[in-house]
């Protein structure tokens, strides 16, 4: 009987991880847009637009985040509605579910308000519900401010209230970030206003970034502004970032230009670093130059052959995570004390590797949503990815803080330190610091403690099978 109960206990340990392992490798990636076919009906005053897979079912569109798009038509208006593969409202990943267009006697649209699942005015992503636009003579925005649900002037999350914009020729020269009274204001990058230069086809060939009295100031990486360059398609295939006195200079990430080239489709394939002389430049990790494929991005040598780097490695191969987890948590709960300190000491190392080290800085940024990815886990491939590598990456933390403080209330300590690493990306800009992090992390960190647990009691049931199996 003794028998029969360790070797249950066991099996329950081994099905828990296969569980764990199960549930943690991505599903299957959903189809995207150009991966279905679109079918289009019309009904009255409404078209309605089918994403529907090789035998004509309907299908989510990963892409689009909706399955069916329902565009109706009134006078001066028009209403596109987001709908799943069920006919249910569909979250876009701005927070809306639906879009109201208004238009006046020429057709232009001076109103865009974003609603929710009950066709409700709604703050979005950006901090505002509804766009207002006004035009001048000729016909072109002069004027945009956002405004809230309760149709408040409000600051979007780009920091400023609106923009005025200046033509000349039809160009639009110069953008104007605006506060509450229509003041130059500061944006969110740094710039109160941008100035535009043009090629004689329209496209933008330089841009400068100002203060609110119109003076030059420098953004993030160090730069004053921005030259563009453009292939026959009209694809930028090289920026080069300027100096205060419009000339090529080096960024604080080491390159003061890229060069891109592209896929059939459009999008882009390759970029290439370059010095203010344009010739290559090696980056932090020793790369030239990065490769975008199948939604991973790899790191290429000056030959454009691919290098290996860790961090990437496991961010496009989520199973190497996974079983690199479970491969330090088994670790942990079969070795000793000494073991474990060892091994604490080399997975804070790692943590602060795979969160901190390996990243660029830039402009300070925070998302404060609460559950803002997780509402994304079944429609985005990206948003599971990062959701269960945040919880893997403090799975084996939680054993091994277990092994050495077995009788403690270490679930704190794992709060306590993502809170520390989500500060630490916000105030230098190593990363996005966010809410869900914190809560993805903490829940790793208590799945480690469980799993530690378990292994505790499996290896008390070994030891209590073979003393049962001694004495008989």
């Amino acid at each position: 009987m003794n028998n029969r109960l360790c070797l249950k206990k066991i099996m329950y340990l081994f099905v828990f991880e296969l569980f764990l392992f199960v549930i943690s490798v991505p599903f299957a990636s959903a189809l995207t847009s150009k991966e279905l076919d679109q079918i289009m009906t019309e009904e009255g005053n409404a078209k309605r637009y089918d994403y529907v897979d090789g035998v004509g079912v309907v299908t989510y569109a990963e892409d689009k985040h909706y399955a069916t798009l329902i565009r109706e038509t009134g006078p001066g208006s028009v209403l596109d509605r987001y709908l799943d593969e069920k006919g249910q409202p569909s979250r876009q990943t701005n927070g809306s579910y639906a879009v109201l267009k208004e238009y006046n006697d020429k057709k232009q649209n001076v109103r865009t308000t974003y609603l929710d699942a009950q066709l409700r005015p709604v703050s979005i992503s950006s901090g505002y519900s509804t766009i207002v636009r006004s035009y001048n003579k000729n016909n072109k925005v002069e004027y945009v401010r956002y405004y809230d649900p309760d149709w408040n002037r409000v600051k979007a999350t780009s920091g400023v209230y609106g923009q005025y914009n200046e033509y000349e020729e039809g160009r639009n020269t110069l953008v104007i970030y605006l506060d509450q009274e229509d003041m130059p204001i500061l944006n969110k990058s740094g710039y109160a206003m941008l100035r535009r230069t043009f090629y004689s086809n329209g496209k933008t060939e330089n841009e400068f970034y100002l203060d609110e009295s119109g003076n030059p100031v420098s953004l993030s990486l160090g730069q004053y502004g921005l030259h563009r360059e453009y292939d026959e398609a009209g694809k930028t295939v090289l920026l080069m970032y300027l100096d205060a006195d419009g000339r090529p200079e080096r960024t604080r990430r080491g390159y003061a230009g890229i060069r891109r080239t592209f896929y059939a489709d459009g999008s882009i394939e390759k970029e290439w670093y370059l010095d203010e002389n344009s010739r290559p430049v090696a980056l932090l990790h020793g790369q030239y130059g990065v490769l975008h494929k199948d939604g991973k991005t790899y790191y290429l040598d000056l030959d454009g052959k691919i290098l290996f780097n860790l961090n990437q490695f496991l961010h496009n191969s989520p199973q190497s995570v996974i079983l690199l987890a479970l491969l330090a948590t088994c670790v942990s709960v079969f070795c000793g004390r000494r073991m474990n300190i060892l091994l604490l000491a080399a997975y804070l190392l790692f943590i602060a590797y795979m969160t901190l080290l390996y990243r660029y800085e830039g402009d300070s940024r925070a998302k404060l949503e609460l559950f803002w990815s997780y509402r994304q886990f079944f429609n985005s491939r990206s948003m599971r990815l990062e959701i269960m590598d945040n919880i893997w990456l403090f799975i084996p933390l939680g054993a091994i803080v277990y092994k050495l403080w077995p009788h403690r209330s270490v679930i704190p300590a794992f709060f306590a330190l993502s809170i520390m690493i989500e500060t630490i990306q916000y105030l230098t800009g190593l990363g996005l610091a966010e809410l869900d992090d914190i809560i993805s992390n903490t829940i790793g960190g208590m799945i480690g403690i469980g799993l530690a647990r378990a292994g505790d009691s499996t290896l008390n049931a070994i030891s209590r099978c073979r003393t049962g199996m001694d004495s008989e």
